[in-house]
């Protein structure tokens, strides 16, 4: 695009935004999409049978950032 690497870094400070490094953590193993076809289905009956069972669970997902300065 044309753009130096210093002036995006320059744009993303002035607009407090920081670069970062994706780290994976998690294997995908070959059954794990059998396993989230699985549990998307029980959640829907799940659901379907209890409209308000969302408001009740607590989601969370844990990530790690490393900042480059």
């Amino acid at each position: 695009m044309g753009i130096s690497r210093e002036t995006v870094r320059r744009a993303l400070k002035m607009h407090k935004f920081h670069s970062c490094k994706m780290q994976l953590l998690q294997e995908l193993y070959e059954d794990d999409f059998d396993k989230r076809i699985e549990f998307c289905k029980t959640m829907s009956d799940q659901v379907n049978a209890n409209p308000n069972l969302l408001l009740n669970i607590c989601f969370s997902d844990d990530i790690l950032f490393y900042i480059f300065f």
